[in-house]
């Protein structure tokens, strides 16, 4: 191990050591391989008695005097501690830290292969894989560099890079590589459909292992989100004068669109603008329109209708009216009428959210699920066209 001995340690704080390199040639040769003494992102050993210490190069600076061929009178490295290998195995982290003096050896392809490599392939006598190849180590690109995975999935990952980097395939090569492990399930939410192609045959269908589910296998009905979801989804905010107006509609409306549903279900005294039971998005749509544009006549509770019979209809039969089909309003600043003084003028960025999304494809499975059901036989029987209100808010059949 002499051969591998670069220098020794000169100081310690906490999992930072630093090193005086002794070393007086810039490589060390070694089994046939060749490393370079102190780069910047390479690997060192800590040997002791009973454990070994790896450290990672963070930091490579020069001390004293230079020689007439330009060299320093000595070289110092910083490192950081990254874990331990005790008893043939590694594991991240330290507990126990070098002292002054002790040896310091460049790590060799034996170490990488005990850090990076196959030495938990078998577990617990298992024969099974446990590791997969994540690709090959920037040091060293002879060596291959495996991750377990049932650890590595167990925690946190991110794939980083600049536009075109190679984000995607690395992730479709990882999940490839995953995927040769016994017992291996892997959820994917491919939010712009890019992968499909990575895990398909030349035909373009997707593998015998890969259940492929898109956007059309897929139903959320909208009377499905609580009103904080809903109100998130709709509610437009580009004018702030403005939210507060849809805000109160919107629970003005829901009250009054999920009633039929609630009586239905014998929820009239209990339910809320957050129950997911059934209403028409189309007639919230129109309901909405109507009010933006809504006048009172003067001095009455009467709403001031385009067409005079409708003006004298009951409160309660013109607020069905406005419910349910669109109503016209006189337009301009017309005599003996005035706005509604909360929602006139205020609801068209709803309006215009609303039609929108309905007209967003993306969101056929949330806003649009009678069309949704139509579409795929997968989903025959989930929601029907001819049920009530309150069939509609039961759960799906299985």
């Amino acid at each position: 191990m002499d051969a591998l001995r670069i220098g020794y340690v000169t100081g310690v704080e906490g999992d930072a050591v630093e090193v005086r390199i002794t070393h007086q040639d810039a490589e060390v040769h070694y089994q046939g391989a060749v490393y370079r003494v102190g780069k910047l992102g390479t690997y060192v050993t800590l040997p002791r008695q009973r454990n070994t210490l790896i450290g990672y190069i963070v930091r490579v600076s020069s001390h004293g005097e230079f020689d007439a061929h330009n060299r320093p009178s000595h070289v110092a490295l910083n490192l950081q501690l990254l874990g331990t290998i005790q008893e043939g195995r590694f594991t991240r982290g330290v507990n126990e830290y070098p002292t002054i003096g002790d040896p310091v050896h460049i790590a060799s392809e034996d170490d990488f292969a005990m850090i990076f490599g196959h030495a938990e392939q078998l577990a617990a006598g298992s024969t099974h894989r446990k590791s997969f190849s994540l690709g090959r180590f920037a040091v060293d690109t002879n060596f291959e560099v495996q991750a377990l995975g049932k650890e590595f999935f167990a925690k946190h990952c991110a794939v980083m890079g600049n536009s075109g980097s190679g984000k995607s395939v690395t992730t479709a090569k990882i999940l490839h590589e995953a995927l040769q492990l016994p017992h291996t399930q892997i959820v994917m939410f491919d939010m712009h459909g890019e992968y499909l192609s990575a895990f398909s045959d030349e035909q373009g269908k997707p593998l015998p292992n890969v259940n492929y589910l898109s956007d059309r296998n897929l139903v959320l009905p909208y009377w499905m989100l609580q009103y904080g979801e809903f109100e998130r989804l709709f509610v437009d905010t580009n004018n702030t004068l403005n939210v507060n107006a849809q805000r109160v509609f919107l629970r003005a409306a829901f009250e009054r669109l999920k009633r039929t549903a609630a009586e239905e279900l014998d929820l009239l005294t209990e339910y809320t603008v957050d129950t997911p039971i059934y209403y028409n998005i189309e007639q919230l749509k129109v309901y909405a329109e109507n009010m933006n544009d809504a006048r009172y006549v003067l001095n009455t509770e009467n709403y001031a209708f385009a067409r005079l019979p409708y003006r004298q209809l009951p409160a309660e039969e013109q607020e069905h009216m406005l419910l349910t089909r669109r109503m016209d309003f006189n337009k301009g600043d017309s005599e003996g009428e005035v706005p509604h003084a909360t929602y006139f003028g205020h609801l068209l960025g709803l309006v215009n959210q609303i039609e929108t999304r309905l007209n967003d494809r993306r969101y056929d499975f949330l806003l649009r699920p009678f069309e949704q059901v139509r579409r795929n036989p997968d989903l025959a029987g989930c929601i029907r066209t001819d049920a009530t209100p309150g069939q509609l808010s039961r759960p799906f059949p299985r």
